[in-house]
């Protein structure tokens, strides 16, 4: 275990109830959280130095939760030292190193597990599922609401680097809503197309805290982002509209909508301009253990573990975690530029313009909040 702080201590509480694991050593910088989770875990190794750590052959795996910065670094250095790797998001802060990352772990043949637990939720694995099944048909539009992540200023106070660029990566889209917006490209699949715009609400914070963007896809769908910081009765839900059906997932709650005919048949077909559409609601029942936010965190151990021992790819794979940083910074890319930006992402154009954020040469736009 890397990085014991925070998410960190989560992991040290969670891993010893997982079958397949043991908890064989602890490594952090710090030494108060290292010694506090030393506390919950009395016969684990301890280390300060994860190079150290990685070479030491105490462990086959480690689970990485250190500051975002450091994310794509330390996985690599644990892929060369032979270790499997169950990394917190995001996999990393620019979509170019989260590519190298994926190469390397195909190359090393380990396994890769992001802490994306959102696609382990009752309502969007559900919706996974309806949707492969084609049950709602093409998908029409596809919205995502990220906005019940509400969070004080000394949220920033308390640990500095999440209010910095060269450090975060970002703001509400990677810190928090990333979480949904992987559950949602998982679901709705990859944009073509990204318009946005993002801006700043705090003084002394670079990154933001609001964020709204127009998402299109290559069949003609569509859809709006929406992710904030500053919403103290915020929503967490992912609506989906098919030519047949339609989805709202809301973490552990799902409820589907059909109707008898497809939209694109009662365009063309319905005489009546006024005629109502009878649509049948119904909540689908939870099912699995998977619900709460801490069983979400178990259920993506368990697979991670499964996938070591199976030898298959985990759910949230490299590849797979590459996807919502790639949407992410072509917000970003949008927001700043005022352009749309096409996918895939052009590495070298995003990580100009990161560079340029990091030195305080671009910055988003900030509004007054009071």
């Amino acid at each position: 275990m890397a990085g014991v702080a925070g998410m960190g201590l989560m992991h040290v509480v969670t891993v010893p109830r997982i079958d397949g694991y043991e908890l064989t050593a602890l490594c952090d910088v710090a030494p108060e959280p290292l010694e506090r989770a030393a506390g919950l875990a009395a016969d684990a190794a301890l280390f300060t130095d994860f190079d150290a750590f990685c070479s030491s052959r105490v462990a086959d795996a480690v689970v990485i939760a250190t500051p975002n910065a450091f994310h794509a670094d330390n996985v690599s250095r644990a892929l060369e030292a032979g270790l499997h790797v169950y990394c917190e998001k995001p996999l990393g802060v620019t979509v170019g190193e989260c590519r190298t990352i994926a190469d390397l772990a195909r190359s090393a043949g380990r396994r890769i597990q992001i802490g994306f637990q959102h696609r382990f939720q009752h309502g969007y694995a559900s919706a996974k599922r309806i949707v492969e099944a084609d049950e709602i048909g093409p998908l029409r539009r596809a919205d995502l609401r990220a906005t019940d992540w509400f969070r004080p200023n000394n949220y920033f106070s308390l640990r500095p680097w999440r209010a910095r660029w060269q450090q975060a990566g970002g703001g509400v889209l990677m810190l928090q809503a990333i979480h949904q917006l992987d559950a949602y490209l998982w679901i709705a699949g990859m944009p073509s197309r990204v318009t946005a715009k993002a801006w700043r609400a705090r003084p002394d914070v670079e990154v933001e805290d609001d964020v709204y963007a127009v998402l299109e896809f290559a069949n003609g769908a569509r859809g709006m982002l929406t992710a904030s910081t500053l919403d103290p009765g915020g929503t967490n839900r992912i609506e989906l509209t098919g030519d047949c059906g339609a989805i709202r997932a809301e973490g552990e709650r799902l409820r589907t909508g059909r109707w008898d005919d497809a939209t694109s048949t009662m365009l063309r077909e319905r005489k009546d301009p006024f005629e109502a559409v009878p649509v049948t609601w119904e909540n689908i029942e939870q099912t699995g253990d998977a619900m709460t936010f801490d069983e979400c965190v178990a259920a993506c151990h368990r697979d991670f573990v499964d996938a070591v021992d199976s030898g298959r790819e985990p759910l949230n794979n490299a590849s797979e975690a590459t996807k919502s940083v790639e949407v992410a910074n072509a917000v970003y890319l949008s927001a700043l530029t005022g352009e749309p930006v096409d996918l895939p992402l052009d590495t070298d154009r995003y990580q100009s313009a990161f560079k340029q954020l990091c030195a305080g040469e671009l910055s988003l736009p900030s509004v007054a909040f009071s």
